[in-house]
């Protein structure tokens, strides 16, 4: 009699595939070919699967999941420590989570554990270098996304967000939140983050299927919308990510992200402003003039000091949330507009001793900042951008629901309207 193997799956659809259920569910690596599907069909390749670290350790959670937890090996051990061993336990647990809550390296723990003796509190001699913290992380990040699987049970419906970025290492990344409503609470929470191969749809499609399935066996059944950014790759219409999803569960509304939505729409409108390109390039160049000149950047605070005022640097114009940095550039620039256009006068005349392509930038910035046109319109610039900012971040909060969107956009759209019918 052939051996049972109750974790592999033969998938009878048209591609005719084998999964491993276990390794699904619990294993990191979703790009194996047991956790997308192999049509490989032979023996040979399930037993070297079955041999292989990552089925074993997979295995071992499944066991261990699947037991009662008061019986599991770890619970047993913890219920046999003594108090002062459990508290540098603790304390070592509250360490690692902190390094990964900031964004820490885990070589950090050595110096963090070193700090805590010299405070007198207790985490004992084991366990103080990066091999082990990444242990400790592990189960932290185990127990974390029980509490997600646990929360999105209990949900009756679930949104999906996801995005992609590129990691210090130049591969692509593909995230994906989800967001629930349980007992009239609204929560958004990371579910996970994957490398894709490439990021088209096809990969992307897998890499959110992949991510949901390790969290939740039902999600297809839950999930009633999705919120992406604006690419073709994932709006398309035929072959979009969000069209691919549908292809099983029709219903599924997709949403372009609003806050992202803002800015394009910002963008596209401004654009076209020959005022607004003269202030970008303006701004533009005062942030390299003094972001690269330790020399110029001195002599502006000692021209803020002069006049009695808080320095103020010129900050850089564009960025991920452009509209903040927007703000943030034109508030600088107005508040600090007298320190700066001394100091560009101080730079540009004969006797200052700077260097001729010095003068010239300083002649340029200072004839335009001192254009009654262009500081009118920074001033509109600050106004707009201030209101267009507070939606942005209102549109980004983590529990803000539908009908509170709905409310800041029509605020926002009457204040608008206001200064659309304002005469000076």
């Amino acid at each position: 009699m052939g051996v049972r193997r109750e974790w592999l799956v033969y998938n009878n659809s048209s591609a005719k595939t084998m999964t491993c259920n276990i390794f699904q569910r619990y294993s990191t690596n979703r790009s194996c070919s047991f956790v997308v599907g192999t049509s490989t069909m032979k023996l040979e390749s399930v037993k070297d699967h079955e041999k292989s670290n990552a089925h074993i350790n997979a295995a071992r959670i499944s066991t261990a999941a699947a037991g009662s937890i008061a019986t599991t090996a770890t619970v047993q051990a913890l219920i046999a420590m003594t108090d002062p061993t459990a508290t540098k336990m603790k304390n070592l647990f509250r360490n690692v989570h902190a390094l990964a809550k900031r964004s820490r390296p885990l070589s950090d723990i050595v110096w963090m554990c070193q700090l805590d003796d010299q405070k007198g509190i207790q985490v004992g001699g084991s366990y103080r270098n990066p091999v082990e913290a990444r242990v400790f992380l592990h189960y932290i990040a185990q127990m974390e996304r029980e509490k997600i699987r646990d929360r999105l049970k209990a949900a009756s419906h679930i949104g999906i967000m996801t995005d992609g970025s590129t990691d210090s290492s130049v591969k692509e990344e593909e995230m994906v939140y989800v967001r629930t409503c349980v007992a009239g609470t609204v929560e958004t929470s990371f579910v996970g983050i994957t490398a894709v191969e490439k990021a088209d749809a096809e990969n992307i499609t897998t890499a959110i299927k992949g991510i949901m399935e390790s969290v939740c066996c039902d999600w297809e059944d839950k999930v009633v919308a999705i919120s992406t950014d604006g690419a073709a790759v994932m709006v398309g219409a035929r072959s979009g990510v969000v069209s691919r999803l549908k292809e099983k569960t029709p219903y599924i509304i997709g949403v372009h992200c609003m806050a992202h939505r803002l800015e394009l729409s910002f963008k596209d409108v401004i654009k076209s402003i020959s005022l607004f390109q003269q202030v970008e390039e303006l701004l533009s160049g005062l942030y390299t003039f003094y972001h690269v000149s330790p020399l110029n950047r001195a002599n502006l605070v000692k021209s803020y000091k002069d006049l009695g005022m808080t320095p103020l640097m010129p900050t850089r114009f564009g960025g991920t949330r452009w509209l903040a940095h927007l703000s943030r550039a034109v508030d600088h620039f107005l508040r600090g507009y007298k320190a700066i256009v001394q100091h560009l006068d101080q730079l540009r005349s004969c006797d200052s001793g700077a260097m001729s392509v010095q003068q010239c930038k300083a002649k340029k910035f200072a004839q335009i900042a001192k254009d009654s046109g262009i500081l009118q319109f920074c001033g509109f610039l600050c106004d707009l951008v201030s209101h267009l900012g507070s939606l942005s971040q209102s549109l980004q909060r983590s529990n803000i629901t539908i009908a509170e969107a709905h409310s800041c956009l029509c605020s926002t759209q009457a204040v608008l309207m206001k200064y659309k019918t304002r005469y000076y």
